[in-house]
């Protein structure tokens, strides 16, 4: 019964809000417009940190302690974390790299997805070192807890506690792509997101924590905000 009251808050507090949001931004594309850049990455801020404090509470509640969510700061595992953290984040890196060398045609569909993308989060509202630093550090949180409660607590933790990892998997990575359907629907974007998710959950797996994912899905979604934040930049009329 614990268990169960556990999943339903951790759902209703880290998963449902993400799928309203999804859900409404579906319905209304200028719904994120309609929320001033400040108030955006306040909302952001306080609730990310909200999730990963019920997070840490829940772990602090299992014989395991945060090891249960996945967080382990053990001093003979930090090298391999390093390593696969450093591998994955590498290979992550390749996606920007790589169209560079691909043709003009292949290089304008990606740069459409990723415009669609930016319009659909409305980020291109951010303007200023400021308001972007701000947002980037919302972010930083929303990563962190995203892979909490996704990688850590319904994989690693719910894994581990039934003794079966596949149903989670699976359910893992369907919030997932539901979480981030205001990106928009189509397939391309949706085997993106099942990409990313997978490739977390298998580094998260690999080395039984969530660190190792945490630090490549920090630099990729850094990169990729900064890197489209200086690409619409260049882009605006003078």
């Amino acid at each position: 019964m614990q268990n169960v009251l556990e999943f339903s808050v951790v759902f209703t507090v880290a998963t449902l809000p993400q799928i309203i949001s999804s859900v409404l931004s579906i319905r209304d594309r200028e719904y994120f417009r309609r929320i001033t850049a400040d108030q955006r990455t306040t909302t952001n801020i306080a609730r990310w940190l909200g999730v990963i404090l019920l997070l840490m509470y829940v772990g602090e509640n299992h014989a395991d302690g945060l090891s249960f969510i996945g967080v382990s700061f053990d001093l003979g595992q930090i090298p391999q974390v390093l390593l696969v953290s450093a591998m994955t984040t590498a290979y992550l890196s390749l996606i920007f790299v790589l169209p560079r060398w691909r043709s003009k045609k292949v290089q304008e569909q990606i740069e459409t997805c990723r415009k669609s993308v930016f319009e659909a989060g409305a980020f291109s509202t951010y303007r200023g070192f400021w308001e972007r630093f701000g947002y980037l550090c919302s972010v930083w949180l929303d990563v962190i807890a995203e892979d909490l409660v996704f990688r850590g607590y319904l994989v690693l933790g719910l894994g581990s506690l039934t003794g079966g990892y596949l149903p989670w998997i699976v359910l893992s990575v369907s919030l997932s792509l539901v979480a981030h359907l205001y990106q928009g629907s189509s397939v391309r974007l949706m085997l993106g997101q099942g990409f990313f998710a997978m490739i977390f959950i298998a580094v998260s797996l690999f080395t039984h924590n969530v660190i190792t994912a945490i630090i490549p899905h920090l630099v990729y979604d850094t990169v990729w905000f900064v890197s489209g934040w200086a690409k619409d930049s260049g882009s605006e009329p003078q």
